[in-house]
């Protein structure tokens, strides 16, 4: 029981300082950023949403086409599946009797 309450307490204590570390490291290299070149950081804050924007559209519009691609290889992997283990149970055979031969003298 203790156990399971100091684990909770570490986790507390983690998201906390998380939540107060990253938000200060964002302003410091923000600030070093427009400190080291003003206008490629603002280009750079232009952009990103934009960037941001174009990807999520495009992984939208791949999403359909990617489930198809999941639903056809679920359809062909379990045909795949019994001449596969055949093939790797059979090795396995194969291998186990040139050792017991090897071994058998």
């Amino acid at each position: 029981m203790t156990n399971d309450v100091h684990q909770i307490e570490i986790g507390i204590v983690q998201s906390l300082s998380i939540a107060f570390r990253d938000p200060i490291t964002v302003i410091v290299y923000m600030a070093w950023l427009m400190l080291m070149s003003p206008t490629l950081t603002l280009f750079v804050l232009v952009l990103l949403p934009i960037a941001g924007f174009v990807i999520g559209r495009i992984a939208r519009t791949l999403k359909p086409t990617a489930l198809k691609g999941q639903s056809k290889l679920g359809m062909i992997l379990p045909s795949w599946k019994k001449p596969f283990q055949a093939c790797v149970s059979s090795r396995r055979s194969m291998q186990k009797i040139r050792c017991g031969s090897a071994f058998a003298a």
